[in-house]
């Protein structure tokens, strides 16, 4: 039974997965290359993490032990520009490349769940732009609540 109801939210999860990557297609692609004027990618302030191998896509070299975070187990960029961020065109150099690092493409919507799915949320980073933005937010939250996840947005 524990199986089950665990398959039965691991398809669920992957449900609000594709419903998020269409939420991304409507609001979040067009507005990050055609309206924000924010450069998210220099990591002024924030980091963004992944795996080793995600954070080597990015820097195009396998970082070393000082980009290793240990409380968070992840590989972390902080306080810098990412190579792969054109500061002139104000956007990412692989922003359409299908090998981009999932925590790349991720970013802002950020979503985590524990091994039993018990605990589950979804979050935009809210110094991203659309983050501010009361109806993109209100869909994002329409989905979330439809899959029975938290969406947590301050």
């Amino acid at each position: 039974m524990g199986d089950e109801k665990q398959k039965t939210t691991q398809e669920a999860w992957e449900e609000l997965m594709v419903g998020i990557e269409e939420w991304k297609a409507e609001y979040l692609s067009p507005f990050c290359l055609e309206e924000c004027a924010s450069t998210c990618c220099d990591f002024s302030g924030h980091y963004l993490s992944g795996t080793e191998d995600e954070i080597a896509a990015v820097l195009g070299y396998t970082p070393d032990e000082t980009y290793y975070n240990p409380k968070t187990e992840k590989f972390e960029l902080k306080d810098q520009a990412c190579p792969q961020y054109d500061p002139n065109s104000k956007h990412c150099m692989i922003r359409d490349n299908p090998d981009r690092p999932p925590c790349c493409s991720e970013y802002p919507v950020q979503s985590d769940h524990n091994s039993d799915f018990s605990e589950a949320y979804v979050t935009i980073d809210q110094r991203c732009g659309l983050g501010k933005s009361d109806e993109p937010a209100i869909q994002l939250a329409v989905i979330c609540q439809n899959h029975g996840v938290e969406f947590l947005h301050q």
